[in-house]
């Protein structure tokens, strides 16, 4: 009996076992001593900025104090948030920054095998599961996010996609399904938590604190899916409620980051990367650099030569070519759901490339905030999402024509051919064996990875040229004679006693942003924003100056709707739970 078990659970467990062990070879990297540098080398300082600021009492976190060359900026307002939380909670927890960063690169990487896995495997079968899975790890954009770009919030983007697209298809399924759907009817609490419901709830309201950009973009994909899904299910009214539910919960979950983003970007420089020499249709994709574009590390440019690698993979072109012929042989007279699963996944994937291709410059331009995007390439996460459920579309597909036997040994085959061709992409140019210290030495976060990412400074910031230019005092007198003691100071208060002889102003090097409100003696007073700061004028004599953060109207109204949106789920959630049991 014990060993029955044991083979059951071996057996439902070790699809998640190949993906998993699969993944070993694309983050063996980040288990050497030190770091490899990354086109966002940001990522340690992030982390650790952050760590400070949940420990400062920030919750959620906007401001760091030290990035911006020691002005501080709210880039947690701006920049989603989602995977330094983790890689904050992984540093609180005990683990280094620099071990806490890798850890939440490892995380991502590994999920996006997982989630992809399950949901294939859902949606068709086992074996089909494993190959998506497989082929979603290793696909080669996959390795450029990860070990050339640094694109830590697109990674965690990339690994929640297959939950989102999983829970839309499950509430197609669930409504399709009548014995599914009567008691749901009956039950609204029953009906909004829906473990599919919920599961596509959460999954989008990830990827909207993930990355914003690929929310932007999984709107586009997700729409159509939700529009052609409508046509086909029987409960129109139910598909629709389920839906809209799910996005009215997600937007509510996700305000604290979505309200402040909407009404407080104007107050950074954030608009300046928009255009320029960063404009979409500077970086299109040549058609031929998606079958051949050589490995590199370096940057984007304006012609079909870039720094880096926009291939698919010749294996993964080839396979998905070969699934789609197969697929359409063997599911074109079925007319099943499982067609319609084809049909919808090739539609994406002929929808993606084509966004990437110059040819789509006209619907860059018609669709609004696309621009917003900068770069068509980005795309590439759905052809790989398309690609990986294509391959497995045609293992299901094969299933229907020869044995389970062989079956299996045309998925271990894939599996292999695309581990050993693509397992050398995920290697990082090179290693720098530096320890924690450097990544959280402050005079490195205050310039070297201040200026690799300011645009979160007021417009009109000016910027220090030289590592002597930034400021070691965060209040100083900017005019008068006096003196100046701190009292406290953290991330979000600053607490000083000031004497002064004269009338005079005290100076504050923080970067301007209205969340900063001061009182002099228990008084708000009125600031003037400088290029450099802020100043506040202060008359003669001692004074108990406070510099506090606080949370602005959009701020607390995005706060409260979260915390409305996270309690209401769960009070749902044990609504439902009850109700069931005495229904």
């Amino acid at each position: 009996m014990y060993n029955t078990v044991s083979m059951l659970r071996l057996k439902k467990y070790f699809g998640v076992f190949i993906v998993v062990f699969s993944s070993f070879l694309l983050i063996l990297p980040f288990f050497q001593p030190g770091f490899f540098p990354m086109h966002d080398d940001t990522q340690v300082a992030r982390i650790f900025e952050m760590s400070n600021a949940i420990l400062d009492g920030q919750f959620p976190v906007r401001w760091v104090e030290n990035l911006g060359y020691g002005y501080g900026y709210p880039v947690f307002n701006y920049y989603a948030p989602f995977a330094y939380y983790v890689g904050s909670a992984i540093h609180l927890i005990g683990f280094d920054v620099l071990l806490a960063t890798k850890i939440t690169f490892i995380l991502a990487i590994v999920l996006s095998g997982i989630f992809m896995y399950l949901f294939v495997r859902d949606q068709l079968s086992e074996e089909a599961g494993v190959v998506a899975g497989v082929v979603y790890l290793f696909f080669p954009y996959h390795a450029v996010n990860t070990y050339v770009r640094g694109a830590l919030a697109e990674l965690w983007a990339y690994a929640f996609l297959p939950l989102l697209f999983w829970g839309i298809w499950r509430i197609y399924r669930n409504t399709n399904d009548e014995k599914a759907t009567k008691f749901e009817r009956s039950n609204i609490f029953h009906m909004i938590c829906n473990k599919w419901l919920l599961l596509t709830t959460l999954s989008m309201a990830s990827i909207i604190i993930s990355h914003n950009l690929s929310a932007y973009m999984v709107m586009l994909f997700g729409g159509i899916l939700i529009v052609i899904l409508f046509f086909f299910t029987r409960n129109k009214s139910l598909f629709s409620l389920s839906i809209l539910s799910a996005s009215a919960i997600a937007m509510i979950l996700s305000a604290f980051y979505i309200v402040p983003v909407i009404f407080e970007t104007h107050y950074s420089n954030v608009t300046s990367q928009v255009g320029g020499t960063a404009h979409f249709s500077d970086h299109f994709v040549c058609p031929i650099q998606l079958w051949e574009s050589p490995w590199g590390y370096g940057g984007t440019t304006i012609t079909c030569t870039d720094g880096l690698s926009y291939k698919l993979g010749k294996t993964n072109i080839l396979f998905v070519v070969a699934s789609i012929v197969v697929s359409i042989f063997v599911l074109w007279k079925k007319r099943s759901e499982k067609f319609l699963f084809f049909l919808c996944t090739l539609l994406f994937f002929v929808l993606s490339l084509f966004l990437l291709l110059p040819i789509s410059g006209s619907v860059w331009q018609l669709l609004p905030g696309m621009v917003y995007i900068q770069y068509p390439w980005r795309f590439l996460n759905f052809t790989g999402l398309a690609m990986s459920m294509l391959v497995g579309v045609g293992i299901y597909s094969l299933g229907h024509l020869y044995s389970k036997k062989i079956v299996l040994a045309i998925s271990i085959g894939i599996i292999l051919i695309t581990s050993y061709y693509n397992a050398k992409l995920f290697e990082p140019k090179i290693i720098v064996e530096n320890d924690v210290t450097f990544y959280t030495d402050s005079r490195n976060i205050r310039f070297d990875v201040s200026k690799r990412s300011d645009e979160y400074l007021p417009k009109n910031f000016e910027r220090p040229k030289r590592l002597e230019e930034v400021p070691s005092e965060s209040v100083v007198i900017g005019k008068g004679l006096g003196s100046i003691k701190i009292q406290q100071q953290t991330s979000q208060v600053i607490d000083s006693l000031v004497q002064f002889r004269t009338d005079g102003v005290v100076h504050f090097n923080i970067a301007y942003f209205p969340a900063w409100t001061i009182y002099v003696d228990g008084k708000k007073t009125s600031i003037s924003q400088t290029i450099k700061g802020f100043d506040v004028p202060i008359v003669s004599g001692s004074h108990r100056i406070v510099a506090q953060f606080e949370d602005t109207l959009p701020q607390r109204i995005g706060n409260i709707l979260s915390l409305v949106g996270v309690l209401s789920l769960l009070a749902a959630i044990i609504l439902s739970k009850r109700t069931k049991m005495h229904g």
